[in-house]
C-alpha cells in the first residue's frame, strides 16, 4: 500500500507555511513521500511531487477538491499552518481497519466568524439525531476507495451549498461533521497529539506528534510542550502546565 503526505496550497503565503511544514515532516520522517497541490510553483526538495492547479479564489474549496486526489492508498492531509515534531508512522495502521479519521475539534460551543452561536450538543441531521463528534479538517487521515472518493465528493457539494447560503468566509468543517454523518464510512476519532491546536487551552498525554496552529517560534512551542509527557496542559498563554504543577495549584487552592 503507498503511504503519503498531502498538503493545499493555495497562494504564496500557504506555500511558504507548506515548506515549513515539510521540513519539519521530512526532518522526523525523511522516507516519508510528499505531494503538493499547488496554485505557485514550489522550489523545495521537501515535496516528492507537485501538483500544479487553478487558482479558485477560495482555499477551503481548493482543500476538498484537492484532498480527494491524492495518489495514495493512505493518506494524511496537512494543512500548511502545522508542524511535526516526531514521528506518527502508527497512524497509517489504523488505515487497516477504518476508513478515516481525524481530531475532534477544539472549538465546539460559541461564535463562528459569522457571529453566529453554535453548540455541537444541539446539532441534529433531519431526523433529529445527535451529530457527534465535531473533528477539525486540519489533519485527516483517510484511505483510497470508493466510499471515500464519494464522501469527498458529498462533502465538495455540501460545502458549496453553505458557502453559497452563508457567504465566502463560512468553514469546512460543519460541511465535513454533516457529510461523515450521512455516509457509511468507518470513522476513528484520533487523540489532541495528533492534531494539537496549542492556540487554544489543550490537555495532551504522551508525544505531541503535530502541532497546529501559527506562532513565531513554534520550535520552541514543540521542545516545551514535549518536555514532559505526561498528563498536563498546554495554554497559549501560561505555557505547560505540569502534572506536578498542577497537582501544586490544587493543594495551593484547597487551603
Amino acid at each position: 500500500m503507498s503511504v503519503g503526505i498531502v498538503y493545499v496550497a493555495n497562494g504564496e503565503r500557504y506555500v511558504d507555511e507548506a515548506c515549513q511544514s515539510a521540513s519539519s515532516l521530512k526532518d522526523k520522517m525523511p522516507h516519508i513521500h510528499i505531494t503538493i497541490f499547488s496554485t505557485k510553483s514550489v522550489q523545495n526538495q521537501c515535496f516528492d511531487e507537485l501538483v500544479l492547479v487553478k487558482d479558485s479564489q477560495n482555499p477551503k474549496l481548493d482543500k476538498i477538491l484537492y484532498m480527494s486526489k491524492s495518489p495514495y492508498d493512505y493518506t494524511l492531509f496537512l494543512d500548511t499552518d502545522t508542524y511535526v515534531c516526531d514521528d506518527f508512522s502508527e497512524l497509517f495502521t489504523l488505515l487497516k481497519k477504518y476508513d478515516i479519521g481525524a481530531v475532534e475539534a477544539e472549538l465546539r460551543a460559541g461564535r463562528n466568524q459569522l457571529g453566529e452561536f453554535y453548540n455541537y450538543q444541539e446539532l441534529k441531521d433531519v431526523d433529529g439525531q445527535f451529530i457527534f463528534p465535531m473533528y477539525n479538517s486540519g489533519v485527516v487521515l483517510y484511505r483510497k476507495s470508493l466510499q471515500v472518493s464519494k464522501f469527498f465528493s458529498d462533502w465538495l457539494t455540501s460545502f458549496q451549498e453553505q458557502m453559497q447560503e452563508k457567504g465566502m468566509t463560512y468553514g469546512d468543517q460543519p460541511s465535513f461533521q454533516m457529510t461523515l454523518h450521512k455516509s457509511n464510512l468507518r470513522e476513528v476519532v484520533l487523540t489532541p497529539e495528533y492534531n494539537c491546536r496549542f492556540i487554544s487551552p489543550v490537555c495532551v498525554s504522551g508525544t505531541v506528534k503535530i502541532l497546529h496552529g501559527r506562532h513565531p517560534d513554534i520550535r520552541m512551542v514543540a521542545k516545551e510542550i514535549n518536555s514532559d509527557i505526561s498528563t498536563r496542559l498546554f495554554h497559549p498563554r501560561w505555557g505547560l502546565i505540569s502534572d506536578k504543577k498542577l497537582q501544586l495549584i490544587t493543594k495551593v487552592l484547597a487551603k
